[in-house]
């Protein structure tokens, strides 16, 4: 008999755009789980057998009369992975900077004169660009957005003619912008100022983090702190105004013959149920195993209707961070041979060489809580910390349907657990008296970075521990709230370029 391999196991998602469980034809991405890490790929079944009262003394067989579908992938988090979970895990559509209504973009095609894409290219002069994962190294990289780009093409220099691999995964990211000589500053109150830039123009919104400062010393802030990130409060012609900032407010910085620049994102948050921006998305996944089918061939597990009810992100010290996705499924088909594999899956997009998020330095940029009065830190020095997004989903099932009909949604319930240092008495404190607290995650590497943000928090348990020959610990209990000004419980910032300090 064939051996069936674990490493020849692939997992392929896609988003479910025609409806609940129908199977899609496009974008479908390949998967890398972790070993051990493909779990409950198939139906666990409900029998109810016959048990009556006779002479045997026996019992008779029954039937499968229900199933459970509940699926789950345990995966490195890489830029490919957040791209497709990041609007399932916060329940909304994204919202893109820039001015086109998009930020991430397929090339078709390379030209020595632009990115020819699908649709919504037309990105304005000034924008920051950054290209990834094309075959010519000239092609890929930051680019500043010239003049002229088109709905079909993104104008920049310095390209080479290339027909892209659709399979390849290519991307065009809009990652920020760059200011004329001396435009973009930092006044007296700590926020950004710009004369010539309209900053209503960029695509801000309020909830949404910045990272100021470019890869270069012309392209960043002479006072180097203010070389930061910080969060959006809200954006006029001429300021953004800021909080929860990496520095400490102190003197003006106008930017004297520089070309500022600031990175910028693609922004996730949960909606109330009936905002505009509201989904319930739904996946369909496919499980490939080399040779279980007749003959040695390959088969194929389809998971229909995947809507994720846990998202676990698990940061320990000094090692890589893990993600841990819960669903439940309509169902989880038997396997099919590759006559009956679904259209468009043999054409998926190839994982990239994917730069690992860890929580060494210089990835891991900062994790910590404050009080939101003052910005006052309350927990800085972390050794590991986990988050955890529950939806509550459930399967609705009737009578007469072989799995579910569609998925109950339920609260939206993000928390962190954390092990810190034990620093200030402050934290202690906070326990008691309540007080509106904040819990932000910020990473990068040279693909990508993100900021995960709790606006609204508290602080529970938080028991220390005092072992020998150690520093006091304590152990956190971080449940997020709505914050009453935003609704927002929880949210995600995602930059295609995220500069290291030069």
């Amino acid at each position: 008999m064939t051996k069936v391999l674990a490493e020849a196991t692939t997992v392929q998602l896609a988003p479910e755009v025609g409806g609940f469980a129908v199977a899609p034809t496009v974008d479908w991405v390949q998967f890398q789980a972790n070993p051990g890490g493909i779990r409950n790929w198939q139906n666990s079944y409900q029998v109810t057998e016959r048990d009556p009262l006779s002479k045997y003394a026996t019992m008779e067989a029954g039937e499968p009369v229900g199933f459970d579908a509940t699926p789950e992938l345990e995966h490195d988090l890489t830029k490919d992975l957040l791209d497709v979970i990041a609007s399932p895990t916060f329940r909304s559509i994204a919202k893109h900077s820039g001015n086109t209504g998009e930020s991430l973009f397929r090339p078709t095609a390379v030209t020595a004169t632009g990115y020819t894409v699908p649709t919504l290219g037309a990105l304005t002069q000034g924008l920051l660009i950054k290209a990834q994962g094309f075959a010519t190294a000239a092609n890929n990289g930051v680019k500043l957005v010239g003049a002229g780009s088109i709905a079909t093409e993104i104008k920049t220099l310095g390209l080479v003619a290339e027909v892209v691999d659709p399979q390849a995964g290519a991307t065009v990211e809009v990652c920020g912008v760059q200011g004329a000589l001396g435009d973009i500053q930092i006044d007296i109150d700590g926020n950004l100022i710009s004369t010539v830039l309209d900053l209503t123009t960029l695509g801000l919104y309020a909830g949404q983090w910045l990272a100021i400062g470019g890869a270069t010393t012309a392209t960043r802030f002479a006072t180097a702190d203010y070389n930061g990130t910080a969060k959006i409060v809200s954006t006029t012609t001429t300021k953004i105004t800021l909080a929860r900032r990496s520095w400490t407010v102190g003197a003006a910085d106008a930017g004297a013959g520089k070309t500022i620049e600031l990175r910028f994102s693609r922004w996730y948050r949960n909606v109330s149920i009936d905002h505009a921006d509201y989904r319930e998305p739904t996946l369909h996944g496919e499980l490939e195993e080399l040779g279980p089918g007749p003959g040695g061939v390959a088969t194929y597990v389809y998971g229909r209707g995947m809507g994720l009810k846990t998202h676990v992100i698990n940061a320990p010290l000094e090692s890589k961070i893990v993600s841990t996705l819960t669903f439940v499924a309509k169902d989880m088909a038997d396997p099919v041979l590759v006559a009956d594999r679904v259209a468009g899956a043999t054409t998926s997009r190839r994982p990239m060489a994917a730069a690992l998020w860890h929580t060494s330095c210089p990835q891991m940029q900062r994790v910590r809580i404050t009080r939101i009065a003052d910005n006052f830190p309350l927990a800085v020095e972390v050794n590991s910390w986990q988050f955890t997004m529950e939806h509550n989903v459930k399967p609705r099932e009737i009578q007469g349907e072989c799995g579910a009909v569609d998925l109950i949604y339920g609260k939206v319930q993000p928390s962190v657990t954390m092990e810190i240092y034990y620093t200030t008495s402050e934290v202690v404190k906070a326990m008691r008296d309540n007080p509106e607290v904040a819990w932000d995650a910020q990473a990068r590497n040279h693909q990508a970075g993100w900021i995960l943000d709790m606006p609204y928090v508290r602080i529970r348990n938080g028991q220390r521990t005092f072992a020998a020959n150690e520093a006091v610990m304590a152990s956190l209990e971080v449940p997020g709230f709505r914050e009453p000004s935003s609704n927002i419980v929880a949210s995600l910032s995602v930059f295609a370029d995220w500069p290291e300090t030069p």
